[in-house]
């Protein structure tokens, strides 16, 4: 099916809606091959004289700013070195609230900021306190904005404009941009966008958002004007991969956000049949973009429509558009299919993140306790698997994930691995060497994906300080401090069957040592019973300090203890010759008090291990999915699990 024919059942649609509802638009299709078709209608404006809507018409393309130019330009300025996606922002913008060092918002990092995930809030009306530029930039980078939850912030990608600025030198509207795409087109062939009261006349050629114009008339958040070719161009680039960000924007960083884009989700802009792998834009001015990455197809709906309300005739349109793409482009891949194997604490855990995926579906779950599996099924509404090998034998599931104890490890991955399973397994895979090294052996034949579940290589922090130390920005790395003390020893029965404190606790901390500097030359140990008889009796240690030395030569401190009355005690600490990077605890809030008793008093650490992980499991699941629909091996993998 052509890029015409998809776009054939469109035109009828919106030729019946403009330009009595809709006084000029134009829509698009592009194809990943190239195939492109256009259909333009309406007026562009109606005085002095009207003029009909063409191809080559300028719109105002308000939000779409933020992914056609600001995301794309910041993923560049990474490509070439100048910053790191988890770099903060005052890398860029040093004087970011630079009265208050302790500012919440001098920890803002560009990933955050292209993915909607601070606190900042979703607006502010910053054109009531006047049209210079200048200060209206310094009040967004000196206001102590109030805290809130994670939304969709124009102020996000306000900081981020403020950033290119910084780094390139040179104004957004002096910025090299691609034919179709401008700051500062002809206001003669642009669509008119309203009568504005504000300005007290017709805006054509001019921003419609108050503050991208009171900022200059360009900012991160909005002030870019298009052609619809413009924009199939910039849709056409990500479709064939000739852009390097193109991972990031399919990569989901929340349920409904990657990179600067919304992935598909129920009830989103792009419609319903659209596939998984589908992401769009819109914005205010009724401008629209979505790319279907698993058809290769995308559309663009471009409208000046501020005069008239428009109930869903967009949302027809893009519909029909989908529904034409999908009679004649690949099918969408189905959602991963997995079965959960363990019903315990972390089972559970991982039943719920597997329940709620976008990607993937929880087909059935077991556990050798009935009891726990009739519970999980019944809480998530899935099925209640009989049997491992009825599990295995099922050709619908796809992949595994194992939750169960220590000791099944073994035989449930070979035996998943010969019924060609994707394989998810909890660490450790076994407390014997010798046992690890038979299961290498026998699943080795298969070649089945296989990742072992150490989620704090997903941390948000953690991840962040590694990447910041790939990029050299410390230095060389000499020294490492890793904190790790749980907040309450574990029952009496955990303890008889755990392996003890090096294979339970310190085998993450160990993982996390690889993952920052590579392979371990030399290890020293030191451990006691200091406080638990339990432990003492089981002949196993509650306390020790270790410390190891990198083939690199870097020397790595782990300190780690089974109890820990203010909390769960996470930290890392990387020392190198430009530099340090700290990741401190979590807490509830950020809130610090100081009154006549006391100063700084914060909330106190987070409790548990799910609550202190939730995103670095959540991460870690979504990494093995992403994995096995793109067919790249996962990592850790499970040499990582032997080492």
């Amino acid at each position: 099916m052509t890029a015409a024919d998809i776009l054939a059942s469109a035109t009828a649609a919106i030729d019946q809606v403009v330009p009595a509802r809709i006084p000029a638009a134009a829509l698009g299709v592009i194809t990943a091959g190239g195939e492109r078709a256009v259909h333009a209608a309406g007026l562009t404006h109606r005085e002095p004289d009207a003029e009909p809507a063409r191809r080559t018409t300028w719109f105002d393309l308000a939000s779409l700013t933020k992914v056609l130019f600001t995301t794309p330009t910041i993923f560049r300025l990474a490509a070439q070195g100048q910053i790191a996606l988890d770099h903060p922002l005052v890398v860029a913008v040093p004087d970011l609230r630079q009265c208050d060092q302790a500012a919440p918002e001098r920890r803002l990092t560009f990933r955050q900021c292209l993915s909607h995930a601070t606190h900042l809030p979703a607006v502010e009306p910053l054109y009531t306190y006047g049209q210079d530029p200048a200060t209206l930039r310094a009040l967004i980078l000196q206001r102590a904005w109030p805290a809130g939850p994670a939304v969709y912030s124009d102020i996000n990608f306000m900081l981020l404009g403020i950033a290119i600025e910084r780094l390139t030198g040179r104004p957004l509207a002096g910025q090299p941009l691609p034919a179709g795409l401008s700051f500062h087109p002809d206001p003669a062939a642009c669509a008119a966008t309203e009568h504005c009261t504000w300005h007290g006349r017709v805006l054509r050629g001019e921003v419609h958002d108050e503050n991208a114009f009171s900022l200059g008339g360009a900012a991160g958040h909005a002030g870019l004007f298009g052609t619809i070719d413009g924009a199939l161009d910039a849709a056409q680039a990500l479709l064939q991969d000739t852009e390097p960000a193109l991972a990031c924007v399919r990569q989901r960083q929340a349920a409904n956000r990657t990179l600067g884009w919304e992935a598909r989700q129920d009830g989103w802009s792009g419609g319903t049949v659209c596939s998984e792998h589908t992401v769009g834009h819109t914005g205010f001015t009724d401008t629209g973009l979505w790319l279907d990455f698993d058809r290769g197809v995308a559309w663009a709906c471009l409208a000046r429509n501020r005069f008239s309300a428009m109930p869903d005739e967009r949302n027809l349109v893009e519909c029909k558009l989908v529904r034409e793409a999908r009679s004649g482009m690949p099918k969408t891949p189905s959602r991963v299919k997995f079965a959960l194997m363990g019903c315990g604490r972390i089972g559970r855990m991982h039943a719920a993140g597997l329940a709620g995926h976008p990607r993937a579906e929880l087909a059935s779950v077991f556990d050798v306790s009935d009891e726990a599996a009739s519970r999980t099924a019944a809480d998530l509404g899935v099925r209640k698997a009989v049997s491992v090998e009825a599990v295995l034998a099922d050709p619908k599931i796809e992949a595994i994930l194992i939750a169960t104890p220590t000791t099944t490890h073994v035989d449930l991955m070979i035996a998943a691995a010969r019924a060609g399973k994707a394989i998810l397994c909890e660490k450790p895979i076994d407390l014997d060497m010798e046992q690890v090294r038979f299961c290498a052996h026998e699943i080795a034949p298969y070649g089945v994906p296989i990742m072992i579940g150490f989620n704090r290589r997903f941390d948000p922090s953690f991840r962040a300080i590694r990447d910041r130390v790939q990029a050299g920005e410390i230095g060389t790395v000499e020294q490492i401090i890793i904190t790790s003390r749980d907040p309450e020893p574990p029952a009496p029965h955990f303890i008889a069957t755990s392996g003890g404190l090096f294979h339970d606790m310190s085998i993450h901390d160990f993982d996390m040592a690889r993952y920052l500097v590579g392979d371990i030359a030399e290890v020293h140990a030191f451990g006691a019973a200091l406080f638990d008889r339990n432990v003492a009796e089981a002949r196993d240690i509650d306390s020790a300090v270790i410390s190891l030395r990198a083939r690199s030569g870097t020397l790595v401190q782990i300190n780690t203890t089974r109890r820990c009355v203010y909390g769960y005690d996470q930290r890392l600490e990387v020392f190198g010759s430009g530099g340090m990077l700290l990741a401190g605890n979590r807490t509830a809030t950020s809130v610090q008090a100081s009154t006549a008793q006391y100063t700084g008093a914060a909330d106190p650490v987070l409790h548990t291990f799910i609550q202190r992980y939730s995103e670095a499991y959540a991460a870690e699941v979504d990494h093995f999915v992403t994995c096995l629909r793109d067919h790249v091996a996962p990592m850790p993998d499970f040499a990582d699990g032997v080492v």
